[in-house]
């Protein structure tokens, strides 16, 4: 009996050192820092096609920072491309999506999204026109369209800009789009 409790007390000190032990040696990491993508302001940003894309915005009566502007970068690093630039307040790059075709913004001013392509980042945008009824949701899209919700419905451009907005129900859009297009797939939000 004696033996067994030496043989206990024994036991628990060991444990107790080699823990002791383990705490003060540091464990190797096997996951190395993460990489610095962009160090601009940042208000909206999304990945798609081999690019990240973001935006700074510059919304109200607010003083800005610096111009609003749309900008992307290839993930696998190089150059950034300023796609679109504005230089006075309020416009704004908002709601920004993007997919392989190129990135979509909404412009509060004009009422409509505008598609900067992949292809021709410097290109003018194509405008897919948005109705009266101003953008309440976020933008996704399929392969040849863009959906979006206002206030008054659930609409769809094509991506070419041919044919302008259809709606394709009535009522309020609160939810997403993806709700009534199951295979779209929206990229990350902020």
């Amino acid at each position: 009996m004696i033996v067994s409790n030496i043989r206990r007390r024994i036991l628990v000190l060991l444990a107790s050192s080699l823990f002791l032990a383990l705490q003060l040696v540091p464990l190797p990491v096997s996951a190395t820092d993460p990489e610095t993508v962009v160090t601009d302001l940042v208000d909206q940003w999304a990945v798609a096609g081999g690019f990240v894309y973001w935006a700074y915005d510059c919304e109200g009566d607010t003083e800005c920072l610096t111009d609003p502007y749309l900008r992307r970068v290839p993930v696998n690093g190089g150059d950034s491309t300023t796609m679109a630039s504005a230089s006075e307040a309020p416009y704004s790059f908002t709601r920004l999506y993007a997919d392989d075709d190129g990135a979509y913004v909404y412009d509060e001013v004009e009422d409509r999204i505008e598609m900067y392509r992949t292809g021709d980042p410097m290109a003018a945008p194509i405008s897919l026109w948005v109705t009266a009824s101003a953008l309440t949701t976020r933008i996704v899209s399929d392969a040849t369209h863009v959906y979006w919700g206002g206030a008054t419905g659930l609409y769809r451009a094509s991506k070419n800009g041919s044919g302008g907005a259809k709606i394709l129900n009535t009522g309020t859009a609160r939810s997403s789009a993806r709700r009534w297009i199951p295979s779209i797939s929206p990229s990350p939000e902020c």
